[in-house]
């Protein structure tokens, strides 16, 4: 099964990377920001030319406000027999969402865990050292992953992003990585060339461990409009508002995405 995340930051040619106050869901209000929204024609051709969706052929979906309410949706779907794992998830981001820049102590912790206690439900509000951590919607990929329900991740990236937050190699300070990807995907997404590769979580604290045993996840980037190519075929699709990484004026992009769902909320 393939379900789609799509975040509404895509759709921005100034994609935001810094919030003025993330805690607070501040919209931006720069005018770099403002005024970098796609037109509604053009979002409209990325939906159906790229995406593939069609207003004639609605999919079962949901509008969410932070994104990583969508692996919270994935979850009851899960639960109800609708979603089928593991699966595929096709992310449309400015954001990679694999948890650089966010304090990932939590996942650790869970990685050590029987896979069985690894669902969402069960990570919530962990405690790592007297400090109580929750799935983050910069890190909820990370967490999908940890629970084996993803196989395969495509990461259609803004192509006007700069692709820090990809997943690199060891940080050279002598600890493991907790991502680890194919060598080059990174340098060959910098470059706008689409690439696949594996990505894997390791579950080892001190390197020791062989990639600890999780499985290898199919990793594709694709960091050009051009290069998104999809005929639709999604068992589920979500799209995030994201307040705190886009303008107002971008809100007009939920009700035009909704044409194209059939809402189960």
């Amino acid at each position: 099964m393939r379900v789609l995340d799509l975040d509404m930051d895509y759709f921005l040619d100034c994609p935001v990377y810094f919030p003025s106050d993330h805690d607070l869901g501040v919209r931006p209000t720069n005018e770099k920001y403002v005024n970098s929204v796609w037109p509604e024609n053009r979002v409209r051709a990325f939906l159906e030319q790229n995406l593939g969706l069609s207003r004639a052929r609605r999919i079962p979906g949901r509008v969410v406000v932070k994104h990583n309410e969508s692996l919270l949706r994935w979850e009851e779907l899960v639960d109800e027999g609708r979603l089928d794992t593991p699966f595929s998830v096709v992310h449309v981001d400015s954001h990679a969402d694999l948890g650089l820049g966010v304090n990932n102590a939590a996942i650790w912790d869970v990685l050590h865990r029987d896979v069985r206690l690894r669902a969402p439900k069960y990570c919530k509000r962990i405690d790592v050292d007297g400090r109580f951590f929750n799935i983050d919607q910069g890190n909820y990929l990370l967490y999908a992953i940890a629970a084996r329900w993803i196989d395969e991740l495509v990461y259609c990236a803004n192509p006007n992003g700069d692709h820090y937050d990809i997943p690199d190699q060891p940080n050279g300070l002598g600890d493991p990585p907790l991502v680890e990807i194919s060598k080059g995907l990174k340098e060959k997404a910098e470059m706008g060339l689409s690439c696949d590769g594996k990505l894997r979580l390791n579950a080892s604290l001190d390197g020791t461990e062989q990639m600890g045993g999780e499985p290898v996840v199919g990793f594709r980037i694709v960091p050009t409009v051009e290069g998104v190519r999809f005929n639709g075929d999604f068992d589920y699709v979500v799209l995030a508002q994201s307040p705190a990484y886009t303008p107002e004026n971008a809100d007009f992009i939920m009700d035009v995405f909704r044409e194209y769902i059939e809402d189960d909320e």
